[in-house]
Parts: C-alpha cells; sequence; structure tokens
C-alpha cells in the first residue's frame, strides 16, 4: 500500500476525529523527559570545558573528513574551504570613537 497525497487527505478526518474523541475522554498523561546522553554543563551550571574541548574537536574532525571526502569525489576543494583563507587586513587602523565606547571605525 502506497501513501499517497490523495490517500493521506481522505484519511486526514479520521485521524481528526479520533485525536477529538481522545481529548474528549481525557486520556492518560505520560510525563517525557528528554535528556542528552551528555552534556557541556554541570550540574551546578557551570561550563564543562573538558566536554567542551572534546565536542569542537569531534565537530572540527567531522567537518574537516567531510572536505577531504567532497575532495575525494569532485577532485577539486570544497568551496568553503577555497574562500576560507583570512582576508588581508587595510591600512587604516580601528579607532573607538571616545564618546560611545562601542562604536568603531576604521
Amino acid at each position: 500500500m502506497r501513501f499517497t497525497l490523495a490517500r493521506v487527505i481522505t484519511a486526514l478526518p479520521v485521524f481528526v476525529t479520533a485525536l477529538h474523541q481522545l481529548a474528549k475522554q481525557g486520556g492518560t498523561a505520560i510525563p517525557l523527559t528528554l535528556s542528552k546522553g551528555s552534556s557541556l554543563v554541570h550540574a551546578d551550571k557551570s561550563v564543562n570545558f573538558e566536554a567542551l574541548n572534546s565536542h569542537v574537536a569531534s565537530t572540527t574532525a567531522k567537518i574537516s573528513h567531510g572536505f577531504d571526502n567532497f575532495e575525494k569525489n569532485t577532485g577539486e576543494p570544497h568551496p568553503a574551504v577555497k574562500g576560507s583563507q583570512k582576508r588581508a587586513s587595510g591600512g587604516l587602523p580601528i579607532d573607538s570613537l571616545s564618546a560611545r565606547p562601542m562604536l568603531w571605525f576604521g
């Protein structure tokens, strides 16, 4: 049996009616607790730097591996790698406006 759009649209009123009947009956409330396998914070809400460094290292390795595979498959580097060189800095220094320290120009 294929779930085509027509079948889903045809069955939709049945599901809505069934959900409405369940809502009338009250149903059973099941509390759900969502938790991750690892946490980047301790129980006292302070940052777990070891876990954070490990997460950053694994994410960097994953992205690097994906870029390497892209280059193996296509023969050229990924467009994001091509444009990742640091831009040259201009000849003007960045100066702060003394009246408003959050404004910068240069």
